[in-house]
C-alpha cells in the first residue's frame, strides 16, 4: 500500500513537472510566434511599398489633382514657452486629400530644417497617415522642408522659406 501511494505521488509530481515545463515552452512558442508575425507583417509592408521615385510637378504653376493630393501642406504655428514651434503637416493641398488605406497610404513623413533631417516618422498602413505635427526649434532656421513617401506614387516634398 505504501509503495502504491509513493508511486502515485511520484506520478503526480512527474505530471506537474512536465506540465510546468510545457507551459514555459508554450510561452516561448507564443513569443516566437509573435516575433515571426511581426517580421512577416513588416516584410508584407515593405512589399506594398512599390515606388521610391522622387516625384515633381510637371507644371509647377498648374499642378494637377494627382500632384496636389501628394503635396505636403506645411503650416507654421506658434512658439511655445520652451522655444519650440508647432509645425503641422497635412498631405494634400487645396482640399484634395490623400487616402489612407491598407493598400495606399503615406508610409513616412520627414521634417528637415535647413536641409538637415530633424524628425522621421514611419507610418504603418493601418493608421491615419496623412497628418503629422512636430515641435521644432526654428530660431535661426531659414527653410522648413517636408518629404513624404506614398507607397504607390513615390516621394514628394514641399518647402517654405521662413
Amino acid at each position: 500500500m505504501k509503495k502504491k501511494l509513493l508511486f502515485m505521488v511520484a506520478i503526480v509530481f512527474a505530471v506537474l513537472f512536465m506540465y510546468s515545463c510545457g507551459g514555459e515552452n508554450t510561452e516561448k512558442k507564443k513569443e516566437a510566434s509573435k516575433t515571426e508575425k511581426k517580421v512577416k507583417v513588416e516584410k508584407n509592408l515593405d512589399e506594398l511599398i512599390v515606388n521610391r521615385e522622387i516625384m515633381s510637378f510637371k507644371d509647377a504653376e498648374n499642378p494637377n489633382d494627382f500632384e496636389l493630393k501628394h503635396t505636403p501642406e506645411i503650416t507654421i504655428g506658434e512658439k511655445n514657452k520652451e522655444g519650440l514651434t508647432k509645425i503641422s503637416v497635412k498631405v494634400g493641398a487645396k482640399g484634395i486629400e490623400h487616402p489612407s488605406t491598407e493598400a495606399h497610404w503615406i508610409d513616412f513623413i520627414t521634417l528637415y530644417l535647413d536641409d538637415k533631417e530633424f524628425k522621421h516618422i514611419k507610418n504603418p498602413n493601418d493608421s491615419n497617415s496623412t497628418t503629422a505635427e512636430f515641435l521644432a526649434p526654428l530660431d535661426g532656421v531659414e527653410k522648413v522642408k517636408v518629404t513624404l513617401g506614398c507607397n504607390i506614387h513615390g516621394i514628394w516634398s514641399n518647402e517654405i522659406d521662413l
